[in-house]
């Protein structure tokens, strides 16, 4: 049996090979095809296109690369018709994976949409073409699934896959560094140019301190050195769960990101920032409270956001300040136990892949 996969973007590319491996674990003989990266591909992917290519951040970026966004359908749709597989299996990055699976729905395909695009934010109105193109819609927010019951629409939820994956990856006995702080500046160039900047500002207030980037695996080295300068910050391009357990601070971009480092425990600041224009239009239509998972599956407030003008250096630096005061600090690891306890964590992924597969044996028969 062949499954066409999709994932245009880092975290994509991490809940793809977690899925992959659960896939694989259940069924050796199954063919995993299509776009991700490298996490894909090393859990046994056959990667026709990586994410680095078809990532696009921003208003000014779509418009500017509408010939390539086009090129990259044209693309997809010829990889599906020659690899014919059973199903197409769609990892968030809503943008692309919507209109693809439209297209695959009218030519037969099977469609299972992994990890639910983030309709409840901006575009509720998008679960009706949801309930037409997509056979099956897994979910791994515990909120989502009262979501789609409200639009009569039926999900799988077990939980989510990150904090059963990330649990056996943590060292029983790595110590935290109490001068050791983390930065996340987000998986893509645009992010990256904009937020690392702003990070960096606040070194030399906290001078008693090692600042260490966590690097996207898909971004060159010259690009944060370039930023860097003469500041003396590490740079890491593996062991990253290991990095955050070890950190006493992290700063992380807004993202998946910040919902891996609440799982392992690492008390955090979110920031986020982008050009004026595209977050003029996005802040009209957002229908949340949070810009983070962390914040909107807890209910409140847990970890502090600064986004737009209020991630500056002088407002990072004061929230790190109290961040660090022992009373904060503890009462972030209190209230990640109790997030923890809202998304599961018993064999989350292997209950999704006996699922799915299950699924296809039935349409089999």
């Amino acid at each position: 049996m062949k499954i066409f996969l999709i994932a245009g973007e880092a975290s994509g590319d991490l809940h793809g090979a977690i899925l992959s491996q659960a896939l694989l674990n259940e069924n050796p003989s199954l063919q995993l095809v299509g776009w991700g990266g490298d996490r894909m591909q090393e859990k046994g992917v056959r990667i026709l296109s990586h994410y680095k290519n078809t990532a696009i951040m921003g208003l000014g970026q779509v418009i500017k690369k509408m010939g390539t966004i086009r090129k990259k359908f044209s693309d997809c749709k010829q990889q599906i018709l020659t690899e014919k597989p059973k199903a197409i299996i769609y990892i968030d990055y809503s943008g692309f994976n919507l209109r693809m699976a439209n297209w695959a729905k009218k030519h037969g395909f099977y469609n299972i949409y992994y990890i639910s695009p983030q309709i409840w934010a901006t575009r509720e109105n998008r679960v009706h073409s949801i309930r037409k193109v997509i056979d099956s819609m897994y979910v791994i927010l515990p909120f989502e699934k009262a979501f789609y019951k409200k639009h009569d629409v039926d999900v799988h939820y077990n939980g989510h896959p990150l904090v059963d994956h990330i649990q056996h990856q943590l060292h029983s006995e790595l110590d935290i560094d109490p001068k050791k702080i983390v930065l996340l500046p987000g998986s893509r160039k645009q992010e990256i140019e904009t937020i690392l900047p702003i990070m960096l500002e606040v070194i030399d207030h906290f001078q008693h301190y090692h600042f260490h980037i966590l690097a996207a695996p898909s971004i060159d080295r010259s690009l944060y050195t370039s930023i860097i300068k003469d500041r003396s910050v590490t740079i890491h391009y593996k062991n990253t769960y290991q990095h955050l357990q070890s950190a006493k601070l992290a700063i992380v971009t807004s993202g998946t990101a910040t919902l891996e480092t609440a799982i392992i425990g690492t008390p955090q600041i979110i920031c986020y920032k982008t050009n004026w224009l595209f977050y003029t239009i996005v802040k009209r239509i957002i229908q949340v409270p949070f810009i983070s998972l962390v914040n909107l599956i807890a209910g409140k407030e847990i970890v502090t956001e600064l986004i737009q003008s209020s991630f500056n250096a002088k407002t990072l630096q004061d929230e790190m300040i109290q961040l660090l005061k022992t009373d904060n600090w503890k009462q972030t690891i209190k209230d990640y136990d109790q997030l923890k306890l809202q998304m599961g964590q018993n064999l989350v992924s292997q209950k999704n892949a006996r699922s799915i597969l299950k699924e296809l044996n039935n349409i089999s028969q």
